[in-house]
């Protein structure tokens, strides 16, 4: 049996659930989106314009809104861009590379986005789906016929939707037994599955990840998995037969001329030529930083869940897609397929679209999503109908990230939002 050979690789592995992406620990919580709840929920209202003619290479400069939060909350660095009127409108930097070192960062730098990755899968399996080659309804029965007999029954009916959706049921994290997310960042060679390649990696992944046990009944609730997001690179490196990686790049990055993004190492161990990430030891407050490689962070089975990084205004040109994409025919997708990705259709305490949360204020849809590797910390807030968009990273994790980026956000908000819209946003926070 497939989960028998899986295990004989793994002598004393179990699937077990992780707390969370990153654990417990209230450097990581941002990779599961908890502080969602708790962050301002903005957002406006948006009509649509192509790509080509919302991009310039002109616009204002936010660095010292930034600067004033870098400071105060003694982070090394943070960037940001505002999208106003379904335009780039500001973009900022403020701070270092490296804390403790004098190079300071630049708006052309790459950021880590975490968990702002997942709407990029979700995009990923809806241009598959668009293409004719799977359907919102695919089951994973259909997909791993293979898999049916080792699966758990009751994920043999969970579709594409539930898993981009949150409901599919899965565990947040499968972990070999005994295993935390802390233990893999540390060690990352604890947690190989079988496989010369990425795509047999995550295959054998999916393998030994739909023998758990659901933790409710796909499509009954929410939970926040990372375990569902990686399965659907799995789906996409299935049907292609390319790595989730190289997918991204040909029917994302390069499309929408996204030349700094990419997943894995972005920076060298002994030169100061990214932003560093900096982690924060919960016992004794004492931030470390550490060089931007694969090899410090999570395994690179995660890739789909959270493991893409870009500069700013590249990130950007991604928002845009989905700000403009409910208005009108976008690059990637058609309209219809995008205002698809953007509703919430299962029950849970989060209204849990495909890679957003989407929340509600007077017939206006808000969206919005952060992430972290415990290292970094990003945040993306949209209103696809308001034409509107604030966007951040700082490359440290921790309470003083996290104040920091709500007090940006918010400031960001206050400068540039319509008084409409800021008037929701008061409403609904």
């Amino acid at each position: 049996m497939k989960w028998r050979y899986l295990l004989n690789s793994f002598p004393n592995t179990q699937v077990c659930a992780a707390s969370s992406i990153l654990g417990d620990r209230p450097a990581y919580r941002h990779f599961r989106c908890e502080r969602l709840l708790f962050l301002p929920i903005f957002l406006l209202l948006f009509c649509g314009v192509s790509t080509s003619s919302v991009w310039s290479e002109e616009w204002g400069d936010i660095s010292a809104t930034l600067d004033r939060v870098v400071q105060q909350h003694h982070l090394p660095a943070m960037v940001g861009a505002v999208i106003l009127d379904g335009r780039l409108y500001a973009t900022g930097i403020a701070g270092v590379r490296k804390a403790g070192t004098d190079v300071k960062a630049t708006i052309d730098d790459p950021f880590h986005l975490g968990s702002c990755t997942k709407s990029m899968t979700c995009t990923l399996l809806a241009i598959l789906i668009e293409q004719g080659k799977l359907r919102w309804d695919s089951t994973l029965a259909e997909i791993f016929p293979e898999f049916v007999e080792t699966m758990n029954p009751t994920f043999r009916t969970v579709t594409v939707e539930m898993l981009m959706m949150m409901s599919s049921g899965l565990l947040r994290d499968v972990l070999p037994s005994g295993l935390t997310i802390d233990d893999i960042i540390i060690h990352p060679e604890l947690f190989v599955f079988p496989g010369s390649n990425i795509v047999e990696q995550r295959y054998n992944y999916v393998g030994v990840a739909l023998q758990s046990e659901p933790v409710y009944q796909p499509g009954q609730d929410y939970l926040y998995s990372n375990a569902g997001y990686i399965v659907l690179g799995a789906i996409a490196e299935k049907i292609e037969g390319k790595s989730w990686e190289d997918l991204m790049q040909e029917m994302i990055f390069r499309p929408l001329g996204m030349t700094s993004a990419g997943v894995g190492t972005y920076g060298s161990t002994d030169v100061v030529d990214a932003p560093w990430w900096h982690y924060i030891d919960d016992e004794n407050n004492q931030r470390t930083p550490v060089a931007p490689t694969s090899e410090n962070d999570l395994p690179n089975v995660y890739g789909p869940a959270g493991l893409v990084h870009c500069s700013i205004t590249d990130w950007s040109k991604y928002i845009l897609v989905h700000l403009n994409g409910e208005w009108e025919d976008q690059i990637l997708l058609k309209q219809e397929t995008i205002v698809r990705l953007h509703t919430a259709k299962f029950p849970g305490p989060f209204s849990y679209a495909c890679g957003w949360v989407a929340e509600w204020g007077d017939d206006r849809t808000y969206l919005f999503h952060d992430g972290s590797n415990g290292m970094n910390l990003s945040n993306a807030w949209l209103s696809p109908q308001n034409r509107f968009a604030v966007i951040a990273v700082t490359n440290q994790a921790g309470d003083a990230a996290s104040e920091g980026m709500d007090q940006v956000i918010q400031a960001l908000i206050e400068e540039f939002a319509p008084r409409s819209a800021v008037a929701d946003w008061e409403e609904l926070r």
